[in-house]
């Protein structure tokens, strides 16, 4: 008697596209790649999203309808932030059998090279839905509160009592990321790459950072982070320009902030930048590309599990390129701290 191993079935796969990508051009950019797709990827199905946050409605309804084995973000980082997003309900992960994966577009996607970097082959990751537990990033919009440093065991129990019931006192909003999320003047440069035909690309990004650095008007605020969990928490102050706190190590259209960051080791890797004179500041943006970070005039980079940012005034913030909503009004009075907090191994990805 003969027995046969049954050749096992490839991946049912959802392919959801933002034709808003690429200044619209993400359906023409798709079309381009469709056939290559069609070789290495077998069949897939395709859904076009229809608005902002369809991407994370189409994705829910294929998880909890358990109808593919292998969810595709085809767009920019905004794109891959709506699917990571429609994977969790609360804080609930709706499966873990289903890889995320990512398609480039040529839409100025900075997470992908952080899996092309990581990854030994992705295109054959894709195709054998090979996958690793990565980490995430979430930011909690906090009431605002000036909060002393914790400086003994006491003190740092009263300060996590505190958070805890920051938390319970109001309906607290919650965003997730992947890649990068900051404050700052970053803030200003998504505002201003929305409102420009100048969006996608390594200039676009460098245009607008110089044209916002010069106009930017930094306000003081306080950066207080804990390494881990049995660590101290340690405090930055002053005048801050830019936060950035990575999972991922790449944001800006190839602006290398975190060279030591992996999707898997539970920190993020975070850049503390204050104000620099001009010319210092101009001669230092070389190193925006080449990963030495700490060479720029004013930047400190930290190790962290959980950073919590105190604003005097509010701050524009974003997460994976995308503007964080329920901010307040600039210029006005503080309207949220933001507590950023690593959630360790937490979604599958492929890689």
């Amino acid at each position: 008697m003969f027995f046969f191993r049954k050749k096992p079935s490839q991946p049912r796969r959802l392919i959801i596209l933002n034709p808003a990508a690429r200044r619209g051009d993400g359906l023409f950019e798709f079309e381009k790649v469709k056939s290559a797709l069609r070789e290495k990827l077998t069949d897939f199905d395709l859904y076009i999203t229809r608005g902002p946050q369809d991407a994370s409605h189409r994705t829910r309804e294929a998880l909890l309808g358990r109808t593919h084995d292998q969810i595709i973000a085809a767009g920019g980082d905004g794109t891959i932030n709506e699917v990571l997003n429609g994977y969790f309900d609360g804080n609930r992960l709706l499966s873990r059998k289903v890889p995320l994966g990512v398609i480039d577009l040529n839409s100025g996607a900075d997470f992908i090279r952080t899996l092309l970097e990581l990854s030994d082959g992705y295109t054959v990751a894709l195709q054998q839905n090979r996958w690793i537990w990565a980490d995430i990033g979430q930011v909690e919009l906090l009431p605002i509160l000036d909060l002393p440093l914790p400086t003994n065991s006491k003190q740092r129990k009263d300060f996590e009592r505190t958070i805890r019931n920051l938390k319970k006192e109001m309906q607290i909003q919650r965003r997730l990321f992947i890649n990068i999320a900051s404050s700052g003047m970053s803030g200003h440069i998504v505002r201003s790459l929305f409102r420009s035909r100048l969006q996608t690309g390594a200039f676009a990004y460098y245009y607008h950072s110089l044209k916002t650095y010069l106009t930017h008007k930094s306000t003081t605020a306080r950066v207080l982070y804990c390494r881990d969990e049995k660590s101290p928490w340690e405090e930055l102050s002053g005048t801050l320009l830019n936060l950035f706190v990575c999972n991922g190590r790449y944001n800006g259209g190839g602006m290398l902030w975190a060279p030591p960051a992996y999707l898997d080791d539970g920190y993020f890797h975070a850049v503390h930048m204050t104000p620099a004179p001009t010319y210092k500041m101009l001669w230092g943006s070389r190193h925006f590309y080449d990963g030495l970070v700490d060479e720029i005039p004013g930047v400190q980079s930290f190790q962290a599990k959980r950073i919590l940012l105190i604003p005097t005034i509010t701050m524009d913030s974003e997460t994976d390129g995308e503007i964080l909503p329920m901010m307040g009004v600039e210029g006005a009075p503080a309207a949220r701290m933001l507590l950023y907090s690593v959630i360790p191994k937490s979604i599958p990805l492929v890689l």
